[in-house]
């Protein structure tokens, strides 16, 4: 799989890197091979999600729940801002920002790494997630996409452009008209990082607002994201959530078939090693 995730990243690079190279924003037409690819590979996209354990979290698992948020709520200060030379620039990425929604899965379980930042330092849980059992007509695989990890921002075009056309989208939907502006451009401001943050081999599903009914500037929700194939609980996880999850896996799984139920595992210390090692216990 990890042959898959190498080939989808490396066309995905190919696509942005001779978009960048041409006048033109990145739109629907440059995205459709890529977006072709991905649902060509879907039964091989395995990725991982660490979160907190929480009872916003514990209840998205029970709902088969996907949450996306505004990006500006993420750690990595230059999320979403491309090349700049003044203030004003940066208002402008500030709205471009503005106006997508995104959540965030890891090519690895388990890491040590992830855990610690993103699972409240062993508290929380690494859940797997098999797009394989996602549906072809899934809005989520269309809007998937692999980071790209660069030591230098991205040098994108037509912000001004951009900025004003998200502007002319909100002004739309605020006035209860349909808005023509789809806003698929703003995808490769959220696509490049910094690669200190390369270890986290990072695939994100962004959402510009408007693209999917529902979908707001700060939060949109993903129903009957049905395809949980395993809960890792994290080494320090308090004992009271960790039966919760457990008892409602327990439920889920009555009305499961065998080979579709969910597995539970603890994590515990690696011996002999600085690793984690799992323990099935559902």
């Amino acid at each position: 799989m990890t042959d898959t995730y190498q080939s989808l990243r490396a066309e995905f690079r190919s696509i942005i890197e001779k978009n960048l190279a041409s006048d033109f924003e990145l739109g629907r037409v440059q995205l459709k091979p890529f977006r072709r690819s991905v649902y060509k590979n879907k039964a091989s996209l395995v990725f991982y999600k660490y979160m907190i354990a929480d009872y916003y979290s514990i209840r998205n698992i029970e709902t088969d729940t996907l949450v996306l948020v505004n990006p500006v709520r993420f750690n990595d200060v230059f999320e979403g801002i491309p090349y700049f030379i003044d203030d004003d620039d940066l208002r402008k990425s500030d709205i471009i920002r503005d106006s997508a929604v995104i959540t965030c899965f890891c090519e690895e379980g388990n890491d040590l790494l992830m855990f610690a930042h993103y699972a409240q330092s062993f508290t929380g849980m690494c859940v797997q997630y098999d797009f394989g059992l996602l549906d072809e007509s899934s809005s989520v695989l269309s809007n998937l996409f692999p980071v790209l990890y660069e030591k230098e921002p991205s040098k994108l075009k037509g912000i001004d452009r951009l900025a004003e056309i998200i502007d002319l989208h909100y002004t739309a939907l605020r006035n209860g008209n349909l808005s023509l502006h789809k806003l698929t451009d703003i995808i490769s401001y959220f696509i490049h990082k910094p690669d200190v943050w390369a270890y986290e081999n990072e695939w994100r599903i962004i959402i510009p607002a408007g693209v999917l009914d529902g979908a707001k500037k700060d939060i949109h929700f993903v129903r009957n994201f049905d395809c949980i194939k395993k809960v890792f609980l994290g080494y320090r996880m308090d004992k009271v959530k960790r039966e919760h999850v457990l008892e409602i896996i327990s439920k889920k799984n009555e009305s499961r078939l065998d080979d579709n139920r969910i597995e539970v595992y603890d994590t515990n210390l690696g011996g002999n090693s600085y690793s984690l090692i799992t323990n099935k216990v559902l």
